[in-house]
């Protein structure tokens, strides 16, 4: 799909997650009456229908993709309450969180209420699927990207507590090893690494992070979960871009100039390419400022840069 995810909470991240949509899987389904069978096959069909509509006017009419992502998100979130069996509900659940989502972050960002509700809406759909198929990998995925897009629309204080679950989240998805994917640059397993990888580069490494809530950044961690990315996905140009950034992040945290040299060729690389979606711009220009900015590497997590203050954060902690 266009998006995947891109954003982040107070010591953490969220990533972004989607890439070029294709048809996708056609669903499976097991209601014993085939007009029912047959009615949600056609309402299948339309959401798809309507959301690759909304990816192609995500570039040139904004409105447009509005209406379509919310339509699709409107037509899944109805399947999904018509489907008896499990795995298709849930299916049905993430793909309307999933539209939903975009529905919010195609929405500008000065019109902060209107992203908080759909990013509100998209983790109370994906949260269903959990609770409906509780290995639905897919609803993990897009139940930790809406909780990202909102601390980062929100703000990156208001996390907080929710760093256990947003990991947590991760772990399983990735446990489960999904293997739903909407064409060959973009999977549910491939978007778990590449936001596992953003959250755990920039969440903090500070070790009072990791007595309270459990968790603390790690960018050894972050290397090997976009590494596993992109050895899924090759080309993938968000994957590119987070490598860049995390081996800028290490060669300057490390003084290693190797390590350096090598994202700058890799962001070097990334700003070459033609761009296919709004998406792709918005990647390259985030390869250009780091270029020219390498320190902003550490904080970039995908849709946006993150100031972490230390003695903030110990502070907005010890007041929950």
């Amino acid at each position: 799909m266009a998006r995947s995810g891109r954003h982040v909470p107070t010591l953490l991240v969220v990533a972004a997650l989607l890439a070029p949509l294709a048809s996708g899987s056609e669903p499976v389904l097991a209601e014993s009456s085939s007009n029912t069978r047959a009615a949600l096959q056609r309402s299948w069909g339309e959401a798809q229908a309507v959301e690759l509509a909304g990816l192609e006017h995500d570039r040139e009419d904004p409105e447009k993709a509005i209406a379509c992502f919310r339509r699709a998100g409107e037509l899944f979130e109805s399947i999904a309450r018509q489907r008896s069996e499990p795995e298709g509900a849930s299916e049905a659940y993430w793909r309307s969180a999933r539209s939903f989502w975009l529905v919010g972050d195609v929405h500008p960002r000065e019109a902060e209420a209107e992203r908080v509700r759909y990013y509100l809406r998209a983790e109370a759909l994906a949260e269903k699927g959990i609770e409906i198929d509780p290995e639905c990998g897919a609803c993990m995925l897009w139940k930790f990207s809406s909780m990202g897009r909102l601390t980062t629309t929100r703000g990156i204080w208001t996390a907080g507590r929710q760093i256990p679950l947003m990991a947590d989240l991760l772990d399983r998805g990735i446990a489960l090893q999904p293997s739903h994917a909407d064409n060959e640059h973009n999977s549910v397993l491939g978007n778990l690494h590449y936001s596992s990888a953003i959250f755990y580069r920039v969440l903090p490494d500070w070790f009072w992070l990791s007595w309270i809530f459990g968790v603390r950044g790690d960018k050894e961690r972050s290397l090997r979960h976009i590494q596993t990315a992109l050895a899924l996905h090759p080309d993938r140009l968000e994957y590119q871009v987070e490598l860049g950034s995390q081996l800028l992040c290490r060669g300057i945290s490390k003084k290693d100039a190797e390590q350096l040299d090598r994202g700058l060729a890799v962001l070097r690389s990334a700003v070459e390419r033609k761009p296919e979606r709004l998406d792709d711009e918005r990647e390259i220009e985030a390869a250009r400022i780091m270029l020219e900015e390498p320190r902003k590497a550490c904080g970039y997590s995908g849709d946006n840069w993150l100031e972490i203050d230390r003695k903030r954060a110990k502070r907005v902690v010890n007041e929950k």
